[in-house]
Order: structure tokens, then C-alpha cells, then sequence
């Protein structure tokens, strides 16, 4: 896959931004960099990432349950349209 280390860092500065969203118990910024996580795995193709990703962001430390709930809930549409 090109462009590894660049998605790497990406995901990496995204992660930082969702755990600082997740102390300040911000919902939405949390949601929003969650989803941006798992989108730039999805769009690269990366599913071994993804899968990783989803991991590390439900395993969060006082990760939100809503958050929790919203990554399963969104991922599961565009990986069962990647499938079939």
C-alpha cells in the first residue's frame, strides 16, 4: 500500500485529537475524530488498520459508550458494501 507512513501520521494526529476530545468529555469532537479515523482506513483500503483502529478507539481509556456505540454502528454499513 503507498502511502503507509502518510496514513500512519494521519491516523497518529487524529488519535491525539480524540483522546484530548475523550478527556474533555466532548462527545461530538470525540465522534467526529473517531469517524475520521475510521474513514481515512476505509478510503485507503487499509483493512487490517481499520480493524486495528476500531480496536484501540472501543479499548479507549474512559472512552465514551456513545462514541463506542456510534464507530460499531458506522462502520458496519460501508465494510458490508466493500464485501458485497
Amino acid at each position: 500500500m503507498e502511502g503507509g507512513s502518510d496514513l500512519d501520521a494521519q491516523i497518529e494526529k487524529l488519535l491525539n485529537v480524540e483522546k484530548q476530545m475523550r478527556l474533555a468529555g466532548d462527545l461530538a469532537g470525540t465522534k467526529k475524530a473517531a469517524t475520521e479515523i475510521l474513514e481515512l482506513c476505509f478510503k485507503a483500503g487499509a483493512w487490517k488498520t481499520l480493524n486495528d483502529q476500531i480496536l484501540v478507539l472501543s479499548k479507549s481509556r474512559g472512552q465514551l459508550k456513545q462514541v463506542c456505540f456510534y464507530v460499531g454502528r458506522n462502520c458496519i454499513s460501508p465494510v458490508s458494501n466493500a464485501i458485497y
